[in-house]
């Protein structure tokens, strides 16, 4: 990440964009800053690495970004004016820090792999295996997805 002040200028807009990125942890009774007014642009065709030492807030950029984490939950808030948004390959962008919801138009244009490719410990086998059913574009439901569970599983 990088201050306002050092992220390049182009004249073609990335596929992420980030400004006013500021990111606080709850843990306990006090406040974590993550991130404070951070800002990043993507270009598009780059192949970028974001490294870090162990919680530098690494995971957590990457798990707003695949719409993991939400802005406000109970153990981490984004400030109001942060704007993260992702260029889709038709031109069309979207929010990814949009109050509610997480933007069905990024379902299946962003993806996320887990460190030591875990699943949810939370979540039982085949509930790890609805979760990505349901964040495709287009997720079997009903009849569809009991008989593939049940050739699959």
């Amino acid at each position: 990440m990088t201050t306002p002040e050092s992220v390049a200028t182009n004249s073609t807009p990335g596929v992420l964009s980030v400004s006013g990125l500021t990111l606080e942890s709850v843990r306990g009774r006090s406040l974590v800053e993550i991130f404070q007014d951070a800002a990043l642009e993507l270009p598009a065709g780059e192949v970028v690495l974001l490294v870090g030492p162990s919680g530098s807030g690494k995971s957590l950029f990457t798990k707003l970004l695949a719409g993991l984490l939400g802005p406000g939950t109970d153990t981490l808030r984004v400030a109001p004016t942060a704007r993260m948004t992702v260029r889709l390959r038709d031109g069309r962008e979207a929010s990814v820090l949009e109050r509610g919801a997480y933007p069905p138009e990024l379902r299946g244009a962003v993806g996320y792999m887990f460190q030591d490719h875990a699943l949810f410990d939370e979540l039982t086998v085949e509930e790890n295996i609805r979760f990505g059913n349901d964040q495709s574009r287009e997720p079997l439901r009903g009849a569809a997805w009991t008989s593939w569970l049940d050739e699959t599983a």
